[in-house]
């Protein structure tokens, strides 16, 4: 799966020497691949689970990419002080709702040099089905880039478990 997001990322323009902050890193499944693309030093990852980004540090060492200097940080909420070329969120916003997510976007607006790429449910208007599975219309996304600054494009591609993909760009 990690493959699929990488060959998604380098479509949309990620090149080796830019910076990357992946949100909702996990265990570093998806890092793994991330890591060995970009230069040493350029990935970022952030989770909200302590516990997921130890496993991430131990899978960098045991399969032998911690050399690549990946940094693995627990953060909930993108305010971070460090700016990333490329800002990746696999299926993060489909378990958020609509108030993370807004200030996760405003704090992106203001990290992000590039393009912010994410994927989501879709829905006709935004509801709730499960404890923590929300789905949204694109325009939801549309509304709040604009407010602070940023483009958007209700990318074409899909994935696998049937997630939408929206690309937000500094405007």
């Amino acid at each position: 799966h990690g493959l699929m997001q990488l060959d998604f990322l380098v479509e949309l323009g990620m090149d080796p020497e830019h910076s990357f902050l992946d949100v909702g890193c996990g265990v570093g499944r998806a890092a793994r691949r991330f890591v060995k693309y970009l230069e040493p030093g350029n990935y970022t990852g952030i989770d909200i689970s302590e516990k997921a980004l130890k496993y991430a540090v131990e899978l960098s060492e045991s399969e032998g990419w911690a050399d690549r200097k990946p940094t693995f940080l627990i953060n909930s909420d993108l305010d971070l002080d460090e700016k990333f070329d490329f800002l990746w969120a696999h299926s993060v916003f489909t378990h958020l709702p609509d108030w993370q997510i807004e200030k996760m976007i405003g704090n992106a607006s203001m990290i992000v040099r590039r393009k912010f790429a994410f994927t989501y449910k879709f829905a006709e208007k935004p509801q709730r089905s499960g404890l923590k599975q929300m789905q949204y219309p694109p325009e939801y996304f549309g509304e709040i880039a604009h407010n602070v600054g940023l483009s958007m494009e209700d990318h074409p591609k899909r994935w696998p478990a049937g997630q939408r993909t929206i690309v937000l760009t500094k405007a």
